[in-house]
């Protein structure tokens, strides 16, 4: 378990795709409110989560464009310093 510092989980409410396009996010949930880390500046606030290692340079790159691929707008990617001191990277309210 790792936990993301002055942050907040809060439920993001993700709109449905214009015509023709597709939403990974509503196509495989079928939810519309998705959780979603906002900073808060306050030092006792803390999110829990799951740290995944990529473990070679070279696919980090690839698996990290995946998962961007796969976030909405209304998420961006950002790094991050954790409660254990490991850095990562975090989807963050764009």
């Amino acid at each position: 378990m790792a936990s993301l510092l002055m942050g907040r989980c809060r439920e993001l409410r993700i709109e449905p795709p214009a015509p023709k396009q597709e939403n990974v996010q509503l196509s495989s949930f079928g939810r519309r409110f998705h959780p979603v880390v906002s900073a808060s500046g306050d030092p006792a606030d803390m999110v829990a989560g799951t740290l995944f290692e990529i473990a070679a340079a070279e696919l980090a790159a690839a698996e990290l464009a995946a998962a961007d691929s796969y976030e909405v707008a209304e998420y961006r990617r950002v790094p991050a310093r954790l409660a254990s001191g490991a850095d990562a990277w975090v989807y963050v309210k764009a």
